[in-house]
């Protein structure tokens, strides 16, 4: 099984259905994001419902990257 940890992040923040992790640099939120959408993978297969946000999406916000997460 791939490793599925997320590199260590600045901040996050949690919701219902996922959750935000947010990274300095856009090499860190790749990483996170990959293994993002490996961990929806899995989860999706068990029938889990991400909301309407997408798994391992990056978006660059505040001077950081953000990185939605399972």
């Amino acid at each position: 099984m791939a490793n599925l940890r997320y590199p260590t992040p600045v901040k996050m923040r949690s919701g219902a259905k996922v959750g935000w992790l947010y990274y300095r640099t856009k090499e860190e939120a790749v990483k996170a994001s990959y293994r993002a959408k490996s961990r929806a993978k899995l989860l999706a297969a068990q029938g889990y419902d991400f909301g309407y946000l997408t798994p391992g999406t990056i978006r660059e916000t505040d001077g950081l990257w953000e990185v939605v997460i399972p």
